[in-house]
């Protein structure tokens, strides 16, 4: 049996605030509807369904943690600047800093 820390996305304090509103087991979480899981402190509706994905997940593979995978969407990895990009970032963060450029070029002595 496993505890419900073992839900992806549940932690101590978490577990804590579902065990007060009687959510003391992976089982428990996962036959619930995501509107009575909600119920509980710091848990949206949208939330309650992705845990309760994730505990059915648990429940069914008797006990391993399911992967974070099958529960949150994966970060897309920005592509690699080379390094004529990498310069010309740099130049407009710098343009940006000091304001619009002057055109013409030089600037005038006095």
């Amino acid at each position: 049996m496993s505890a419900i820390t073992d839900i992806n996305g549940i932690g101590p304090v978490l577990a804590a605030a579902c065990s007060k509103k009687g959510f003391t087991s992976v089982q428990k979480i996962a036959a619930a509807s995501p509107e009575a899981l909600a119920e509980v402190p710091g848990i949206s509706v949208a939330r309650a369904a992705v845990l309760i994905e994730a505990a059915k997940g648990l429940a069914g593979s008797g006990g391993t943690p399911a992967s974070s995978a099958a529960t949150k969407p994966k970060k897309k990895k920005a592509a690699k600047k080379s390094g004529k990009d990498k310069k010309k970032s740099k130049k407009k963060k710098k343009s940006k800093k000091k304001g619009k450029k002057k055109k013409g070029g030089k600037k005038k002595k006095k």
